[in-house]
């Protein structure tokens, strides 16, 4: 049988407020992320986010609340791409991590 497999891609943009950031994350999240400078928050808040998106695809959920999402205890991968100079993260969740694998280039051409 195949396993539920969950992706989201973002772009990385303009910081989150503290609050929204808060709201979103555990506290353990929220804690860990809150420790970082503010650049790091910019982007560490995508990788959160597009793993709570990932991870809610994955296990088919109906209602998505981010809060009760834990990254920390769940599986996923998350990378980051650059195209045409924008920055993205993309997240990928499945029951069994270890059988993602993300390559750093793919040549399409």
């Amino acid at each position: 049988s195949r396993d539920a497999v969950g992706v989201d891609i973002e772009y990385v943009h303009s910081p989150r407020s503290q609050a929204t950031a808060q709201r979103v994350m555990t506290e353990e999240e929220f804690c860990a992320y809150n420790a970082l400078s503010e650049e790091e928050r910019t982007v560490r808040f995508i990788e959160i986010w597009t793993a709570k998106e990932a991870i809610f695809k994955s296990q088919g959920r109906e209602l998505f609340v981010p809060r009760e999402i834990d990254t920390v205890s769940e599986s996923y991968r998350t990378a980051h791409i650059t195209v045409a100079d924008e920055q993205y993260i993309f997240s990928v969740a499945t029951a069994h991590p270890e059988s993602i694998r993300l390559f750093t280039e793919i040549a399409l051409s």
